[in-house]
């Protein structure tokens, strides 16, 4: 029973994680837009998008 139950944990926690990847997954931008992104792909995009965007802010002129 208690094997069980960790089973359903794990699988529960697998599924949460893949659901967030693919929210992740929409939010960055890639080319071509619908190609599939492994894990490390998604987070290295991530990764990348967020220091453009960084990059961004700091070339604004401060008001």
């Amino acid at each position: 029973m208690d094997t069980n139950r960790q089973g359903i944990r794990e699988r529960l926690r697998q599924r949460q994680v893949n659901e967030a990847f693919a929210n992740l997954r929409r939010i960055i931008p890639s080319h071509p837009i619908n190609k599939k992104m492994s894990k490390h792909e998604i987070l290295r995009g991530a990764i990348h998008y967020m220091t453009l965007l960084e990059q961004l802010l700091n070339d604004q002129p401060h008001s």
